[in-house]
């Protein structure tokens, strides 16, 4: 309910009232006094560490109830919305305010406007504060990105068949050429040994002649 409407229906309320108050009044009798609020829950500047599920009012007579009109009940934020949930539940001298779920933390008006027991409205405006701690919006961080160590290519088990046999060629030439110059080697004293030997005959053989 906006605040316009709210005033309006105040208004028209209040000329209804004052007609019927009029055209049964007494003139004989002296004016009775008008009833007031002497307290709420939550109370007037309260502030409160939850948001509350409903809203008292408590006045000093009982109120008159002339339709769905003769109480009206309005409880704001700070953006004009309105959280009452249901009608108001007047219980003689006792106003009870269904308020809905999810009340926001920040500050709220009660206004509400009632017809005193002597049938004439009243009206008023109850302040409190809601101190609930606004939920905070954590925004999705990205991860970060970890630089991954460099990793050396390994050696497959192919590679190493072709090293192992790259070595085991190389150690076969290395034993080859010794081979061979051993047998060169053996071949060359073999045939010196033979010159030497035919010699020695020869010289043998010029002595004994």
């Amino acid at each position: 309910m906006s605040r316009s409407t709210f005033i309006s229906r105040l208004g028209a309320l209040a000329a209804g009232a004052a007609l019927a108050l009029g055209a049964v009044a007494v003139p004989a009798l002296p004016a009775a006094a008008h009833d007031s609020l002497v307290g709420s829950d939550p109370a007037s500047g309260a502030v409160l560490e939850s948001a509350p599920e409903q809203l008292v009012l408590e006045f000093s007579g009982a109120l008159m109830t002339l339709g769905d009109s003769s109480t009206l009940v309005v409880v704001a934020d700070a953006e004009g919305r309105d959280w009452v949930d249901s009608a108001p539940v007047v219980e003689g001298s006792r106003v009870t305010v269904p308020l809905a779920d999810g009340m926001p933390g920040g500050a709220y008006e009660a206004s509400w406007q009632v017809v005193s027991e002597d049938g004439h409205p009243i009206s008023g405006v109850v302040p409190f504060t809601v101190d609930a701690p606004a939920e905070p919006s954590e925004e999705p961080q990205a991860p970060e990105e970890t630089e991954e160590p460099e990793q050396t290519p390994e050696a497959t088990s192919d590679d190493a068949v072709v090293d192992s046999e790259a070595s085991d060629e190389g150690d076969g030439f290395s034993v080859g050429v010794i081979a061979a110059i051993v047998v060169i080697a053996a071949a060359v004293i073999a045939v010196v040994v033979v010159v030497v030997r035919r010699r020695g005959r020869r010289d043998s053989e010029t002595s004994a002649r």
